[in-house]
């Protein structure tokens, strides 16, 4: 590798280009398609994996636009967010208190259950506690994962393939669901900020909700993850 491609591949631009450009190519397959299985971010993610396999690029070239991206990606996703619950206020205002009950319920039986499966199924102990976060967003659940010092790579996984599958899937569950705000609700407490996103196709009112329940389901999680491991231990 000479020094001209050497230096173009370890620049933070790299990272980024290819990022975009992989999440375009998903984009545009979503909308040629319209299937649920073209999800951009889950194209992007296959196409940026084959290209750095394909040619052999180290991970760590990628990873320094990478880490550039996640910066500018939470401050926007929060400014999304806020401005759809801010619309929607009057509908958090009228059920503030199912809606907190729900959220904070379902997110605690979330963590239970996969604990539960995961010591029946004798995970490794870095999988397994890699899973326990992973249905909040990829900030939070490292954030979590550093304090007990878990593995960050394992998280990372963990959390971003719970949130594709969550979108994923989002439209063929709340099919059976009526209610916009219940919809909401359900999507950003199971599959964080990537199932927000495909809440907020599905509408406002779901967009608002879901962005609301990936909020308190955070909170939640921070609490509930120590308190079931000072109980188990």
């Amino acid at each position: 590798m000479n020094n001209t491609i050497h230096n173009i591949l370890f620049s933070p631009f790299f990272g980024i280009v290819l990022s975009l450009a992989t999440y375009l190519i998903g984009k545009y397959l979503f909308q040629k398609t319209k299937s649920i299985f073209c999800n951009p971010l889950l194209i992007g993610i296959i196409l940026s994996i084959t290209f750095l396999m394909t040619l052999n690029i180290p991970f760590e070239a990628y990873d320094k636009g990478g880490t550039i991206l996640k910066m500018l990606i939470s401050p926007i996703e929060s400014i999304i967010i806020g401005i759809a619950l801010y619309e929607q206020i009057q509908i958090l205002k009228k059920n503030w208190f199912p809606i907190v009950v729900s959220t904070v319920v379902g997110s605690a039986f979330a963590i239970t259950i996969v604990f539960i499966l995961g010591k029946f199924s004798k995970l490794s102990s870095d999988l397994f506690y890699a899973t326990l976060p992973k249905s909040v967003t990829t900030a939070i659940a490292l954030d979590i994962g550093s304090k007990f010092g878990w593995d960050s790579s394992l998280i990372t996984m963990m959390t971003v393939t719970t949130g594709v599958i969550g979108a994923v899937i989002a439209p063929f569950v709340v099919k059976f669901i009526k209610s916009p705000v219940a919809k909401g609700l359900g999507i950003g407490t199971a599959s964080h900020a990537v199932g927000t996103a495909k809440a907020i196709e599905m509408g406002e009112i779901e967009g608002a909700m879901s962005g609301l329940a990936l909020s308190l389901a955070a909170i939640s999680t921070s609490f509930v993850i120590p308190i079931l491991l000072l109980l188990i231990n």
